[in-house]
């Protein structure tokens, strides 16, 4: 019996259905009351908007904006409106199981981002876009030239365009979106909660994404972050964070910061109130290698937050008039740890060499602190950028009880974080930490009064991140 052989019909009349890629971009000029979305085009769509704004941020205003919405926020509506929604609004009509917004937070059941909370929060709009402020810009050219002769400082490059807004929740917004483009180029995918924002009415509605932990004492309950693994060990004074998880907090902290430098960007109240922790794996890039870590943190933004974009440099000034302080510190100084101030009569270096690699650069805020504050936040200058926020997040994380009693027990780390400091004040510097770790009033403004009083290193942030 001959073999039966199957041949292939090429000329079959039934031809297989090709999927074929959607090639829409999910802008939202292109968003209509019918137009099917899932929850992930959704967020694709607000993204494509972030995107447009700091593409036209010079040009023209992208945020959504409708001053006719007949459903003000999703709160209400008006009774002959008849599904007369603004961009905004379409967008949480499909995030929502309900006809209005109840609350001012909504779950998402669906996608990459199932079982997160987005909050909204709402506040009374004027729009006011960024000008390019004068006044500023001389003041930056000045402290950068004084800054220049010390050598020891990053400073601005006058070439920079500075430009500002009084209106703080746009600065908030801008700034959001710029430090998480500027992160995603350099494939540190930390991101800030910042989701979107959209004008409904006189009302400018701020999505983000609510803390999975909200501080470090949630963050120490889990047992997988925790060096007590018992669920029955529930006094908080019993627990502290892991080895691996203090250590990964550090780095990650540490290069957030340092990919951030060379744009100048200040935080404003850099404190551990703005640290977001997400039970998430992430691999970053640190060195000349790829870490993997097991959760990940992040820096949520300030209302006065600033930075550097395509040399332009954008912050906030909320009713403040600039004035020019000068270089707003108590003291300059070179040190030497281990060894006295190298400017005392009887102190002598055999060798230059020695003398360059051990020299310390400090400055002191002291009694100035408060118009140091108002200089790096309301007058849009990033003074000492690669210092200050710094060592101000690092205290605020030693001022955390969970955090501070697995760090001691880091030995590299407590020696590097112990080589930031000069020597002779470091002790008194430690007692005064451990008063708001008791006290547990660790705010920026404890942190401020607390680092005002030592000398800072002004290479703080690369120091340490080269040693980690």
């Amino acid at each position: 019996m001959d073999d039966l052989i199957i041949e292939t019909v090429n000329n079959s009349p039934l031809k297989t259905i090709e999927k074929q890629k959607s090639k829409s971009r999910f802008v939202l000029k292109d968003l209509t009351s019918v137009l099917p979305l899932n929850s992930d085009q959704i967020f694709k769509m607000m993204n494509n908007n972030n995107r447009e704004i700091i593409e036209n941020i010079l040009f023209r205003f992208e945020i959504p904006e409708d001053k006719n919405c007949g459903y003000f926020s999703m709160k209400k509506k008006t009774k002959y409106c008849y599904s007369n929604k603004c961009k905004g609004c379409q967008i949480i009509s499909r995030l929502i199981k309900t006809v209005l917004l109840d609350v001012d937070n909504i779950e998402i059941y669906y996608g990459k981002k199932k079982g997160k909370i987005i909050n909204i929060e709402r506040y009374r709009y004027f729009k006011n876009i960024y000008k390019k402020n004068e006044i500023s810009q001389e003041l930056n050219r000045y402290i950068s030239k004084e800054l220049k002769s010390l050598k020891c400082n990053k400073y601005l490059d006058e070439n920079i365009d500075i430009y500002s807004t009084e209106n703080k929740h746009y600065n908030y917004i801008v700034n959001s979106i710029l430090v998480n483009k500027i992160l995603t180029d350099k494939k540190i995918y930390l991101y800030n909660n910042y989701l979107w924002s959209f004008i409904c009415r006189n009302s400018i509605n701020i999505l983000s994404l609510e803390k999975e932990y909200k501080s470090l004492e949630e963050l120490v309950r889990n047992p997988y972050f925790s060096d007590y693994s018992s669920p029955m060990v529930k006094n908080i004074e019993n627990k502290k964070l892991s080895t691996s998880c203090t250590k990964g907090i550090l780095k990650q902290l540490t290069i957030i910061l340092y990919e951030l430098v060379n744009n100048f960007f200040i935080h404003s109240e850099p404190c551990i109130d703005y640290i977001n922790y997400n039970a998430e794996t992430v691999n970053i890039p640190f060195k000349k290698e790829n870490i993997t870590f097991q959760f990940k943190i992040s820096i949520n933004l300030n209302h006065y937050s600033s930075v550097n974009y395509n040399k332009n440099r954008f912050f906030c000034n909320f009713h403040t008039n600039i004035k020019n302080y000068g270089i707003p510190i108590e003291k300059l100084d070179i040190y030497f740890n281990k060894t006295k101030n190298y400017l005392e009569k009887n102190t002598k270096l055999k060798f230059e060499k020695e003398y360059e690699e051990s020299r310390i650069f400090g400055y002191k805020i002291g009694n100035r602190s408060e118009i140091f504050l108002r200089t790096i936040k309301t007058h849009g200058v990033p003074l000492f950028n690669q210092s200050f926020e710094f060592v101000c997040f690092l205290v605020s994380f030693m001022g955390n009880k969970c955090f501070y009693k697995t760090f001691i027990e880091c030995e590299h780390e407590y020696g590097i974080w112990k080589g930031l400091w000069r020597l002779e004040e470091y002790d008194y510097l430690m007692k005064d930490i451990e008063k708001i770790r008791n006290d547990g009033n660790n705010n920026f403004k404890n942190i401020l009064s607390i680092i005002k009083k030592y000398y800072i290193r002004f290479d703080a942030l690369t120091y340490f991140y080269d040693k980690l």
